[in-house]
């Protein structure tokens, strides 16, 4: 009968463990586009913009509504899935500057921020 305090304190402690975990994933915000690390999550429905380019060209997409553009031009929407497929693999994309003083520095501009 020694160990039946220290059997029971073990068990508190893990159901309390449990439902503290089990809270704090119910009131997570899944809006956030950053994760705990300060990556910024890469989702269709939060990027409405997105320009590819090398070093003499560039073409950008846009979304309008529910449908992306380049141009006038609506994307063909099998590409654009594959697109999409193909931004899902990527890993992670690194956070650079939330700070507006340093975005001329990575090539962004006062019209750009966010």
């Amino acid at each position: 009968m020694k160990n039946k305090p220290t059997f029971i304190l073990f068990s508190i402690f893990i159901i309390l463990s449990i439902a503290i975990a089990g809270v704090k994933i119910l009131v997570s915000n899944t809006n956030n586009l950053y994760d705990d690390s300060g990556i910024i999550f890469i989702d269709q429905e939060i990027i409405d913009r997105v320009t590819i380019s090398n070093k003499s060209q560039s073409s950008q997409l846009y979304k309008v509504n529910n449908s992306w553009r380049i141009g006038k031009q609506e994307v063909f929407k099998p590409k654009l899935s594959l697109f999409w497929k193909a931004v899902n693999n990527i890993q992670k994309s690194e956070l650079v500057s939330v700070n507006t003083k340093n975005f001329n520095r990575i090539g962004l501009n006062e019209n750009e921020s966010t």
